[in-house]
């Protein structure tokens, strides 16, 4: 959840949602939640306290617009620190929501489910952000047709949002809040160099001369 390209929400056929959720719980509960630096622990702390309040307050927020915890959703002090959340699964969850429409750069997955790909589309488009999205389909020309009409800088099909290597551009969507410009390739060489134009006037009768 502490990386931008991180999956934010995931948008889920209707008839499959449940299925989805009962698989993500699963994962879920393999995690061991602890010091980073004690070997067994799958998953430490939050940054920071303020990145732990918005967390929180994003889960109780859904909680009380009537989404449901599948699983974790509470913070860890007992662990030794206010930083620590456990990881969380909410579905129900509905456009207006914190937890839909902002960043939570946690360890929730919120769950939508949607009833066809013009839904699924209004739903993903529904965003000020737009730097990375997963789209999984069994139809790959079908995931590259919705992949181009997703306005963000990356989309994996039936890959995660996490995924990408160095010599691939990197970056958000115009018009988004997810940043402008490319990293990745020459995309680097171009970010952290200038374009300069020097042009030189030759005087064509000393030339002559």
């Amino acid at each position: 959840g502490q990386v931008c390209a991180a999956t934010g929400r995931v948008l889920a056929h209707h008839s499959i949602a449940e299925s989805l959720c009962e698989k993500l719980v699963a994962h879920a509960q393999k995690h061991v939640l602890g010091d980073p630096f004690h070997q067994g622990t799958t998953m430490g702390p939050l940054n920071n306290a303020k990145v732990a309040a918005k967390v929180k307050e994003h889960v109780d927020d859904a909680i009380a617009q009537g989404a449901k915890v599948l699983f974790g959703g509470k913070p860890r002090p007992d662990l030794g620190s206010e930083l620590f959340f456990e990881p969380t699964i909410i579905t129900g969850v509905t456009r207006e929501m914190k937890i839909n429409r902002e960043e939570t750069f946690g360890p929730v997955v919120p769950v939508l489910a949607f009833k066809d790909e013009n839904e699924a589309l209004d739903l993903a488009l529904d965003s000020e952000y737009g730097l990375s999205v997963g789209v999984f389909t069994a139809d790959v020309a079908r995931g590259v047709s919705v992949a181009r009409a997703i306005p963000a800088g990356i989309v994996n099909v039936n890959a995660g949002s996490t995924w990408w290597e160095i010599h691939l551009p990197f970056g958000g969507g115009t018009g988004t809040k997810s940043g402008i410009g490319r990293l990745g390739g020459v995309h680097t060489m171009e970010a952290m160099t200038e374009l300069k134009m020097i042009t030189v006037t030759i005087d064509r009768k000393a030339r002559a001369a």
